[in-house]
């Protein structure tokens, strides 16, 4: 049985991205970093499978995981480019002016924002989910 562990995506003040969890590994905790989204996650999965391996030639067995990433708006929308921020603040009832300040961190989303962009994104997940072609 995989073990669900929440991983966290931030950009830093550097403009670099990193990825890290608060889940107990007992003998080890796995890190990514990179100049994009991409970047910090294959490194963040890398450096899980050689914790694994090192567990492994040590007679331990690691455990299996099932990552649930978790992104600051920043490194969302760095992430889903593709996305159109105007759209998401539509849905979210934002101004997108505001929510591009948020993506490029000229500003400080507050905990009512977040959770405001957290329901509209999932609104447009389900409606993807639903949608056929």
């Amino acid at each position: 049985m995989k073990t669900k562990v929440k991983v966290v995506v931030e950009k830093g003040t550097d403009g670099s991205y990193s990825c890290y969890t608060d889940h107990d590994f007992k003998t080890f905790s796995p890190a990514g970093y990179g100049t994009s989204v991409e970047e910090a996650k294959a490194d963040f999965e890398e450096a899980y499978q050689e914790m694994r391996d090192i567990e492994a030639e040590e007679g331990r067995k690691a455990p299996e995981i099932e990552i649930e990433w978790r992104y600051d708006i920043q490194s969302f929308f760095n992430c889903f480019a593709y996305l159109k921020i105007s759209n998401i603040a539509k849905k979210a009832g934002m101004n997108a002016s505001l929510v591009r300040q948020y993506a490029s961190g000229c500003a400080k989303a507050s905990e009512k924002q977040y959770a405001k962009l957290r329901e509209a994104i999932k609104k447009v997940a389900k409606e993807l989910d639903e949608a056929t072609l």
